[in-house]
């Protein structure tokens, strides 16, 4: 790799068009949704090893409303366990072989559908590629099914139900019936009320990072792919201008809670084209201290959870183990100083950083027009791969350490990923190169 490099480098701000919290967000009456929620046992999508419920959710359009879930728990163990609520994706339902992972984590777990659906059966969406289209008979709503209650507001695009009043509209039933699966999880015996945490994948991702901010029960909060600031990301912005008002439920505006103790996760990949690396930057900043960020150059976009192959995210259960169980955590960046040819990070680690991976473009930053305007098509940015070894490190502050990284010549945007003896990595700042 060449070291010499004769250009300054600074980063480019990342700037972004959410709106400031005001009175017009969104609130959630938590006074009724930290209560348990009154659960019926599902006949229908049963599944061995777990259980099936309708759980209690919110009046929608005058009539009561429940949500299908998946719940199970760990076997042959002693004790309080920690516990996970499961936010699926767009396409996505409750996955029952979600929560069987992490039941032999040692957590108990519950997938709740989001859409007011049903499960037909999971199996089929789990033998599927990652973004293949899923079989219409994957589900079905429970008001196809004459229940008692209805099952809530679907989903319409990004949210187009903008002109319904905010107690109707998806998002908020959404976000309603997640904060009452960590207060069903709370309310069993079986659980550590203190050790509950939320993964979100996909639009599950923009839930989870909206209740993040909004109940200071959990102790850990993982947002795979998305988060907030979705002004800034292609797929989401025509939606987003079109109908302003929209903003009120950008994530954005919830999580930069001061009261806020959980510890946060953000992992991506480096071409997601639902959230842009600037996105997942600039959330993980404003979640500090208490965050982390893994960018996976390999990672593609899906209902994936597995910790083998190209799509692995075991930063995801090591991270949620250390928070609940005590384990050693993932290294932590705790600084990013970039000079003319290398970038400097000081970071701490209980097990040791070995090496390092750069991941680099040499390209400009393509272009794409979106509302009439042109941006930056991070989606198709081209990425060189380098495996490195760790540079000579020194100590720095209160036990951490530090290190310089050689950068190559003309590089344009990128990151260093720190990889520990365990194999799981960490990422620094999204750096934006100008000349």
């Amino acid at each position: 790799m060449k070291r010499s490099f004769c250009t300054f480098l600074f980063l480019v701000p990342l700037v972004s068009l959410v709106a400031e919290p005001d009175s017009s967000h969104p609130k959630w009456d938590l006074s009724v949704l930290t209560k348990a929620p009154t659960l019926e046992e599902a006949q229908q999508a049963r599944v061995d090893g777990v259980q099936s419920f309708f759980v209690e959710g919110l009046p929608y359009k005058g009539r009561p409303t429940r949500f299908y879930a998946y719940v199970g728990f760990p076997k042959d163990v002693s004790g309080k366990v920690p516990a996970i609520v499961l936010t699926h994706g767009g396409g996505g339902t409750a996955f029952s072989e979600w929560v069987k992972y992490w039941n032999a984590k040692g957590y108990a777990a519950i997938a709740m559908d989001n859409e007011g659906q049903v499960p037909v059966d999971d199996s089929k969406t789990l033998e599927l590629p990652p973004n293949s289209p899923r079989p219409k008979s994957h589900w079905q709503t429970i008001d196809s099914l004459h229940l008692p209650w209805a099952g809530g507001p679907q989903r319409k695009g990004t949210f187009e139900d903008f002109d319904q009043p905010q107690e109707d509209q998806w998002m908020y039933h959404a976000v309603a019936n997640t904060i009452r699966s960590v207060s069903y999880l709370a309310s069993r015996p079986e659980v550590d009320a203190s050790r509950i945490g939320i993964v979100g994948i996909s639009w599950g991702s923009v839930i989870c990072s909206v209740v993040g901010g909004v109940d200071l029960r959990l102790a850990f909060v993982v947002p795979q792919y998305i988060g907030g600031h979705l002004d800034q990301g292609n797929v989401w912005y025509a939606a987003l201008q079109q109908n302003p008002v929209s903003k009120r439920w950008d994530p954005a505006n919830f999580y930069p809670n001061p009261q806020n103790k959980a510890q946060w996760l953000w992992i991506n990949g480096t071409n997601d084209k639902y959230g842009l690396p600037t996105m997942t930057t600039r959330s993980w900043r404003e979640t500090g201290p208490n965050s982390w960020m893994t960018l996976l150059p390999t990672q593609g976009h899906g209902h994936l959870w597995t910790e083998s192959g190209k799509n692995a995210v075991s930063e995801i259960y090591a991270f949620a183990d250390s928070v609940t169980k005590g384990t050693p955590p993932l290294a932590r960046i705790l600084s990013t100083k970039l000079g003319q040819d290398e970038v400097t990070l000081t970071w701490a680690a209980v097990k040791p950083v070995v090496r390092a991976q750069l991941c680099y473009t040499t390209s400009e930053v393509p272009l794409i027009t979106v509302a009439g305007e042109q941006r930056k098509d991070w989606e198709h940015v081209k990425y060189a791969v380098d495996e490195i070894s760790l540079p000579a490190v020194k100590p720095a502050a209160d036990g951490a350490v530090q290190a310089s990284f050689g950068l190559p010549a003309g590089m344009k945007a990128g990151f260093v990923n720190l990889i520990d003896e365990r194999g799981l990595s960490v990422s620094c700042e999204f750096l934006q190169v100008a000349p």
